[in-house]
């Protein structure tokens, strides 16, 4: 897979990631935490905004010709760049980041993203959201009530998530044509059990 294709190759579309890759990195990457970890209202708020209405435009820019990836056909560097933070939205980041004013799944062309992403072979096996998730809301001492809640919580979510993100992708390939009925309910199942 070439994430950063040479301009002979496909002309522009560096730009594009490059266009990207910045938007994601100071609005999504570094505003997750610059929104979690503030202690000034202002800058938390500023980060609020720009995270969102980021995560707005990427929505919008996926609807208008229903893309799979975030440049077009073919999986970039900045698909690469957005996934950790998008996939760790809902169970941990919501939350423990105060990133609440929408969820991933609120969001459909990013959540059929997300899902086409976890389903390439090797990413689902990369990471866990479950380790991510404690080690995340547990070593953080910030406020111990929050966090004890934010651990509680945050694991459940993270199950649920895998689970979700599981039946997704299962249900975008089954919809596409690429596995028929006859494997959806055993994945289904392998992955509810695997919680």
């Amino acid at each position: 897979v070439d994430l950063y294709p040479s301009e002979e190759r496909n002309p522009g579309l560096r730009v594009e990631i490059d266009r990207l890759n910045q938007v994601i990195y100071a609005n999504i990457n570094n505003g997750a935490y610059k929104a979690g970890f503030s202690a000034n209202q202002q800058v938390y708020e500023i980060a609020f905004k720009e995270y969102f209405s980021t995560l707005q435009d990427l929505e919008e820019e996926m609807a208008i010709d229903g893309r799979p990836f975030l440049t077009g056909v073919n999986l970039t560097e900045a698909d690469v760049r957005l996934f950790p933070t998008l996939f760790r939205h809902d169970p941990v980041y919501f939350l423990r980041m105060k990133l609440n004013g929408a969820r991933i799944l609120d969001f459909p062309n990013l959540w059929r993203w997300i899902c086409r992403v976890y389903g390439i072979p090797g990413v689902s096996e990369s990471g866990s959201l479950i380790h991510f998730t404690k080690g995340r809301t547990i070593s953080s001492r910030l406020s111990p009530i929050t966090d004890q809640r934010a651990a509680i919580l945050g694991v459940f979510y993270a199950a649920m998530f895998s689970a979700f993100l599981a039946v997704g992708w299962v249900l975008v390939r089954h919809v596409a044509g690429v596995i028929n009925s006859n494997i959806v309910i055993p994945i289904v199942w392998t992955s509810f059990l695997s919680l």
